[in-house]
């Protein structure tokens, strides 16, 4: 089944392992982990935010494996779960994004078309929160007055009591809240329930998203999704691996022709270890250079020359799309950026240049994945002049291009 407003799959999330036993390297406690959980909820965060949090700094790959519950149940038996689901209220986050830069550029037809798509999402979500309870049957979304959820997410404390009053079919006035001055608020349950003397205040964690200074070069986003280095350099509690058994790991995964971002992504998904540089004292890619197996050319610039010959090859079959010839313009506009700055920092030699036409004879040549993932890493023989790279689908073994690389 596709996706709603794309033409994507759908398919790109991933599987959970049939193994439900904590792995080999968790050494937490579950009642540990319900410590961090509540934590992190008390700041503010999401349920999906605190289990990257448990994955990438404290080597938890599934909260479910070690305390039997999910991290919304969890945070649902302490009265600390969002009032409405986390995914319709991303939804309602994006809608007021786009209302808001409607009000600047009034005649921006695509983003009129956009909100149409994710308020329409938003009215789905809704009833069928509706109908699973989720939601109050009294709930309904109201663009006008949404925008007050915007700036920071909500999450109930343990100070709310459940004799307090509901308004709207929630516990507090979910879309009537100002922006707060300061990271912590205290409102009143209800608006009648304020006059009284008597009046509860209830405790809200408001937590701030952060602003980037600098977006993305050919794009409206902000740059902002990379995740943050711990502090802390020495290795985690529960890697046990030697320096060299990760040495060694390293090596054979450079040998099947994985590059380094790959490599470290399996020996954090596979093995625990989330950071190479805290255990070996030196980075994946200097471990490569130093045994001899690392990548002839850096390897976002790699990625990006694949990108513009995978676009070259859609514009053979696709003559009349404009839009992936101006994308094309884009991909190699940064793959000259880039090789410049290669050049300057002595990781290119001066004479590299890259030429966009691909070589016409030997594209029906068969070559084995082996001999294809040799020759991407390393020189090919005979030929001192000329880098030789070849990139094919994984259900082939046919190279789908072949393009030169001069060395003048």
């Amino acid at each position: 089944m596709g996706r709603m407003h794309s033409r994507g799959k759908g398919i790109s999330s991933s599987a959970l392992p049939y193994k439900r036993t904590p792995p080999s390297w968790v050494k937490t406690a579950a009642s540990d982990v319900e410590d961090m959980i509540m934590k992190a909820a008390k700041k503010g965060q999401m349920p999906s935010q605190i289990g990257v949090v448990l994955r990438d700094q404290h080597g938890i790959p599934l909260v479910k494996s070690v305390t039997g519950s999910k991290i919304l149940r969890i945070l649902k038996a302490h009265g600390l779960a969002p009032e409405i689901p986390e995914d319709l209220y991303f939804l309602i986050k994006k809608a007021v994004a786009i209302r808001k830069h409607l009000e600047r550029n009034r005649k921006d037809k695509d983003s009129k078309f956009r909100l149409i798509l994710v308020e329409s999402r938003i009215h789905r979500l809704a009833r069928y929160y509706k109908r699973t309870k989720k939601l109050p049957p009294t709930w309904k979304y109201e663009s006008t007055t949404a925008s007050t959820l915007s700036p920071f997410i909500l999450c109930l404390l343990p100070s709310l009591s459940s004799s307090q009053s509901i308004t709207n079919g929630l516990r507090y006035p979910l879309f009537s809240l100002a922006p707060p001055p300061r990271a912590v608020l205290a409102l009143p349950a209800a608006a009648a329930a304020a006059s009284s003397p008597t009046a509860v205040p209830v405790a809200v964690a408001v937590a701030e998203f952060p602003t980037a200074t600098m977006g993305r070069m050919h794009s409206r986003g902000k740059g902002i999704s990379s995740s943050a280095l711990p502090y802390k350099r020495t290795p985690h509690s529960w890697v046990k691996t030697a320096a060299a058994d990760v040495e060694d790991m390293i090596m054979k995964a450079a040998k099947k022709g994985q590059m380094p971002s790959q490599i470290g992504v399996v020996l954090r998904d596979q093995h625990g270890i989330p950071l190479v540089k805290s255990v070996t004292g030196s980075k994946i890619l200097r471990i490569l250079k130093a045994h001899g197996l690392a990548p002839e050319i850096p390897e976002d610039l790699y990625f990006l020359i694949k990108k513009a010959v995978a676009i070259r090859k859609h514009l053979e079959r696709n003559r009349k799309d404009k839009d992936s010839k101006f994308r094309l313009i884009l991909v190699e506009s940064r793959i000259h950026r880039l090789a410049r700055y290669y050049k300057r920092t002595k990781k290119l030699p001066p004479t590299w240049k890259y030429i966009s036409t691909a070589l016409k004879d030997g594209l029906n040549q068969q070559i084995s994945q082996t001999k294809m993932q040799e020759m991407r890493c390393n020189p090919v023989p005979g030929h001192s002049a000329c880098l030789t790279f070849f990139m094919s689908f994984p259900d082939k073994d046919i190279p789908s291009m072949k393009m030169l690389l001069h060395k003048q």
